[in-house]
């Protein structure tokens, strides 16, 4: 009678890659999951101190005179170094309706800021730019600007 050992490593071989390639599946999704909570959590506090730097930029450049000027004129800027990435996703940040928006692919937030002035320009981080300037019409503008 013969035995049949050669089918019995075969067997055993695989059901070894069987579960190998399940325990590599497993990690790779319990990984991805685990990222995109990190994504969540940290990518959300880190766009409140985005806004939080922001806001105190305009603050810091926003001084509204109450006589009206001659000429346009530049009453304040202020450089801030912005992150390019938060939580290693690109985002992107401008004005809409008194507010500032930031946008990715991962999350959307609006820092409200609230003074009567024409808000232009976005950035997507790095080195920005706040400014404020009064026209001789009498608006106020305040601007970002990549620089």
């Amino acid at each position: 009678m013969t035995t049949r050992k050669g089918q019995a490593i075969l067997l055993n071989h695989a059901i070894m890659v069987g579960f190998s390639i399940f325990m590599v599946y497993v990690v790779f999704t319990t990984l991805a999951a685990i990222k995109t909570d990190y994504q969540e959590h940290v990518g959300g506090n880190e766009v409140k101190e985005l806004c939080f730097v922001m806001r105190g930029a305009i603050d810091k450049v926003y001084s509204p005179a109450d006589y009206n000027v001659s000429t346009n004129v530049s009453l304040g800027q202020m450089e801030v170094r912005l992150p390019e990435r938060i939580t290693d996703i690109k985002y992107s940040s401008r004005f809409f309706n008194k507010s500032i928006l930031i946008e990715s692919t991962a999350f959307n937030d609006t820092c409200k800021i609230g003074y009567s002035a024409n808000y232009n320009g976005s950035t997507s981080g790095g080195l920005t730019r706040f400014s404020y300037s009064k026209y001789s019409n009498g608006t106020d503008v305040i601007e970002m600007t990549k620089i």
